[in-house]
This record gives structure tokens, C-alpha cells and sequence, in this order.
């Protein structure tokens, strides 16, 4: 099967907490990428690859390169 065309990126989700005291710094408590592709037509359609059932080879190619610089190590993971 081909690969899906269009345009195949990612979308960030953060999830904070408040300081432990005022004037602290928040935390990030939970970092998600979203697979996506923006396919080009009449007009531009976006899909949360995550939630498809196909597209298996895009979402593994999107992965390779969000978690290439090692960020899984520091706990990015691929969200829904």
C-alpha cells in the first residue's frame, strides 16, 4: 500500500502544573506528540493519525523523526 499523500507532521500537547509555591515554576507533567496529515484538496482535511486505524508506515515515520533527538528519554510519548 502507498504511503498517504499530503503534508505529515505533528501536533504538541502539554499537560502543566501549577508551582508548589507561589512564585515557583510549573511543571511539565505530561508531553504528547499527535501524529497528523493535512491532505490538500478542495479543501485542506487534517487527521489525528493516532486515532486511524491504517497508516501504520506514516505514523512510524512521523515517530522516527519527533523522538530522533531523544526525547523519549524524557518521557514524550505519542498521545491520542
Amino acid at each position: 500500500m502507498s504511503a498517504p499523500r499530503g503534508t505529515w507532521g505533528s501536533i504538541a500537547r502539554f499537560r502543566f502544573a501549577p508551582p508548589h509555591r507561589a512564585g515557583g515554576r510549573w511543571r511539565v507533567v505530561r508531553a504528547e506528540y499527535i501524529p497528523q496529515l493535512a491532505e490538500q484538496g478542495a479543501r485542506v482535511r487534517v487527521r489525528n493519525l493516532a486515532r486511524t486505524g491504517g497508516h501504520g508506515r506514516a505514523r512510524k515515520k512521523i515517530a522516527k523523526a519527533v523522538l530522533s533527538r531523544g526525547a523519549a528519554a524524557d518521557g514524550l510519548r505519542s498521545g491520542r
